[in-house]
Order: structure tokens, then C-alpha cells, then sequence
């Protein structure tokens, strides 16, 4: 569990870093909110984690990114590392309204 969570993270903290827009976040804010994201997937995928039966509660793992944040784990994240979900929003790619 922790490859795929710290690997979600990074991806997440790399697109966020690739689509900056004058430098809005900062490397410090970067590696924070890679932090406190391993932290909350950890918390909410505790008991959705089956090694022998990797597809078994996907679905409540997948992280969800469009035009607005719509997977509260992101929020938090941000909000655990006093980023303004506002600037996160503008970061990640915008999907289909």
C-alpha cells in the first residue's frame, strides 16, 4: 500500500508542480502537501487494502480530479497544509463540466 499511496502523491505534487502559474506554490508547499496526502490516503485506506485481491475495493480508492475537487481527501490534504483549495483547483486539469 504504501508504493502505490506514495506514488499517487508524487504524480499528484508533479502535476501540480508542471502546471504552476506564477510559482503559486512553492517547493516547501509542494512536499507538504505530498505529506499530509500520504497521511490521509493511509487513514482512509487502512481497511480498503487487500494484497491478495488487489481489484477488491478499488473503486473506493480512486481519487478523483475534474473541474472541481471532488475527492475530499485532496481538500484535506491542502487544508492540513494550509493551502487554499482554490489554488489546487486551478492546478489540476480541468475535465468536462
Amino acid at each position: 500500500m504504501k508504493v502505490e499511496i506514495n506514488s499517487a502523491a508524487d504524480f499528484l505534487m508533479n502535476l501540480l508542480r508542471v502546471r504552476q502559474q506564477e510559482n503559486s506554490l512553492n517547493e516547501t508547499q509542494l512536499h507538504s502537501f505530498r505529506g499530509s496526502l500520504i497521511t490521509v490516503l493511509q487513514e482512509k485506506f487502512r481497511d480498503h487494502w487487500y494484497i491478495e485481491n488487489p481489484r477488491k475495493g478499488s473503486g473506493f480508492r480512486c481519487i478523483r480530479v475534474n473541474t472541481e475537487i471532488s475527492d475530499p481527501c485532496i481538500a484535506k490534504a491542502a487544508n492540513n497544509c494550509r493551502i487554499g483549495t482554490r489554488v489546487i483547483r486551478e492546478l489540476l486539469p480541468q475535465g468536462k463540466k
